[in-house]
């Protein structure tokens, strides 16, 4: 999850007295782009697994069902996980979130696990909660839906990671345009990309110019 981008301008068909559709094909054509064509919570691109997602749920803030403001790009993965049970947590289009919550995966137990300097934040502490229910399921094993998501997950990190260490081996200029490809905005899991470079202060600082992201 990174910081995201919104168009101003609400699309038309949201503007119409009386329309309670959030889903027609003007508003998903402007979340496609300004999502770059991905899920808001996990990142990955979603080529026609997509939903509109309410950030606060329309079935707890019905008033809201309609607001553009509140309509983000979900995969349906991320979107059955959150439901109505998330409704406070981080607007990513107000905060640069992968800056405040750390995401290290620990191989010992498979699990994703995300921090945050900002824990007496309720918004912070529920964005968490919603991240680990996304990346790490809810019961002692995964499901066979969640075990999927999660290789998934991991095979496009320890690619990443790899072109990282071909790039600290060689210093090529040719290894590190590849480094700089994987961190384009159109890139899944961005968020992960910008921790695994973090924990190497002189490669963060080499390739921060290239982590700007929704921030200009």
């Amino acid at each position: 999850m990174i910081r995201l981008s919104k168009s101003v301008e609400t699309p038309p068909s949201l503007l119409v007295v009386g329309n309670s559709t959030y889903n027609q094909q003007d508003v998903v054509s402007q979340l496609i782009e300004d999502h770059k064509g991905k899920c808001y919570l996990c990142e990955r691109i979603s080529i026609t697994d997509y939903e509109v997602e309410h950030l606060k749920s329309s079935a707890n803030n019905i008033e809201l069902k309609t607001s553009w403001a509140n309509l983000f790009l979900s995969c349906s993965y991320c979107n059955r996980k959150k439901l109505q049970h998330f409704d406070n947590i981080v607007n990513p289009t107000t905060l640069n979130i992968e800056e405040v919550i750390q995401c290290v995966h620990l191989a010992e137990n498979k699990n994703i696990c995300f921090s945050s300097n900002e824990l007496d934040n309720e918004q912070i502490e529920e964005t968490i909660n919603l991240l680990h229910r996304i990346f790490n399921g809810t019961g002692k094993m995964r499901i066979i839906r969640e075990e999927r998501f999660y290789e998934y997950f991991l095979s496009r990190i320890i690619n990443f990671q790899s072109v990282v260490d071909k790039y600290l081996s060689s210093k090529s200029a040719q290894d590190k345009d590849v480094v700089i490809e994987q961190l384009d905005i159109r890139q899944e899991f961005l968020a992960f990309k910008y921790h695994i470079l973090k924990q190497n202060q002189e490669l963060f600082n080499e390739f921060s110019p290239y982590m700007i992201w929704n921030k200009n």
